[in-house]
């Protein structure tokens, strides 16, 4: 039987939350070069379509997902590691090369894998359970259970949308905040209660008038560039880390936009464009 070792350089979880926080320090320390770079090696390697990307799905069902019982719990982890054989070991290990390559090239080595990452066990143990389910090698079945345990637990507690929810919820934060945070983690409502704004107009427009399906995914393209590009120069003007980190996991959340239908793409877009408009509001009011 043989153990898995954990490799931080080889985690796609890590490697992905690293570089999101290091675009969040390089942002508040004002240095774009360093937080341009960091957001345009996720567009790059963590795409749709990439088995980074199908990876970090996988690690994100656990990271961001807490159940009520055991049972859903071994379930979900089960369905997760099944799920990990489908994606392809050889492009994967190429992918990671490329990109590691780019990492060492570009920031210090030294800091950019020693940051602090709160959920770091719990990303180690995905690692070595996902690694097991590829390799489908006898392992150690103590470490195995061990894992197994850290993984389930995080599931039937999660720290992280604790995390999330104690920032929605913290009065210290202000309107900025809690605004920002309410059209980052929650759907636009459907029945459009609220006054269209001129962006959200356009999009509507679009979407009756587009008949084909490469025409309006050309103006999705487009229209998301525009929103990724308006909330990076919000980012800018914004001096809480927090804040900065829930406007940022909003422009990441874009990169899955093109593998939606037309009726959640436009549903996206809509949320989106509510988002720009209201962040630049708060700047002309401060």
């Amino acid at each position: 039987m043989k153990k898995i070792l954990h490799s931080k350089k080889q985690n796609t979880g890590l490697l992905f939350e690293l570089l999101a926080q290091q675009v969040v320090s390089s942002t508040v320390a004002k240095n774009d070069i360093k937080a341009k770079k960091a957001l345009y090696l996720i567009r790059k390697y963590f795409k749709p379509g990439t088995q980074l990307y199908e990876e970090l799905q996988l690690v994100n069902t656990v990271i961001y997902t807490e159940v009520s019982s055991w049972r859903t719990a071994s379930r979900l982890l089960s369905e997760v590691l099944n799920a990990s054989s489908k994606i392809d070991s050889k492009k994967l290990a190429d992918e990671k090369f490329r990109l590691i390559t780019e990492i060492n090239a570009n920031f210090d080595k030294s800091t950019f894998y020693d940051a602090y990452v709160s959920s770091y066990r719990v990303y180690g143990s995905i690692y070595s359970l996902l690694e097991a389910a590829k390799s489908k090698i006898q392992v150690d079945i103590t470490q195995k259970v061990k894992l197994e345990e850290v993984v389930l637990n995080h599931l039937m507690d999660n720290t992280e949308i604790k995390r999330i929810n104690e920032f929605a919820k913290a009065p210290e934060h202000g309107e900025v905040d809690d605004l920002a945070f309410a059209f980052i983690m929650k759907k636009f409502n459907q029945k459009y209660k609220a006054v269209l704004t001129e962006s959200q107009k356009e999009i509507l427009r679009e979407y009756i008038r587009c008949s084909s399906e490469r025409k309006f995914d050309q103006f999705v393209e487009k229209q998301t560039k525009k929103i990724e590009n308006s909330l990076y120069e919000s980012i800018k003007s914004v001096k809480d880390r927090g804040l900065i980190s829930k406007i940022y996991e909003a422009m990441m959340k874009l990169t899955g936009i093109s593998e939606s239908n037309k009726d959640r793409k436009t549903e996206m877009l809509m949320t989106y464009a509510q988002l720009v408009d209201e962040l630049k509001k708060l700047e002309e009011v401060k």
